[in-house]
């Protein structure tokens, strides 16, 4: 394992370019999915928003934005496979490896929160602090990112 992070009852695994999903309580993995070609992950931060919950990736200089789609926890429900879903933005390159990573507040800037702005810090390998301006598209198929910085 590389990076960790929890996301409610889910635990986001990533293991080289891949990120897994697993149900926490049960230890069931729902998805995996590769996230870059061979840059192996370093990072994983969760954004929830009301509709969705929007995930920074990060590894090397690769920074992506995946946006994932996750059943609510029940106690009668069993969780399905089909009903987890992630979508991805493009790469992004960062001008060095990021090391560390921290978002701002996630805002949505129309009223049917389709689209999102936030900023963030990034710290790279030589000790340059980057700040990115994130814009974040949901069309409810696809995740755009455009990152200014």
């Amino acid at each position: 394992m590389t990076a960790l992070a929890f996301c409610g009852q889910y635990l986001l695994a990533a293991e080289g370019p891949f990120l897994r999903i697993l149900d926490h309580d049960s230890a069931v993995l729902l998805l995996t999915k590769q996230i870059f070609d061979s840059q192996t992950i370093h990072g994983i931060v969760v954004h929830d928003t009301c509709s969705s919950t929007v995930v920074v990736i990060w590894g090397g200089r690769s920074l992506r934005l995946a946006q994932l789609r996750l059943p609510t926890a029940s106690p009668v429900l069993e969780i399905e496979v089909n009903n987890v879903d992630i979508w991805l933005s493009h790469i992004t390159k960062a001008p060095d490896w990021i090391l560390d990573f921290s978002p701002g507040l996630l805002k949505p800037q129309t009223s049917d929160n389709a689209f999102y702005h936030f900023k963030a810090a990034a710290i790279t390998t030589h000790n340059a602090l980057l700040e990115l301006d994130l814009t974040y598209y949901d069309d409810s198929q696809h995740v755009l990112a455009d990152v200014n910085g």
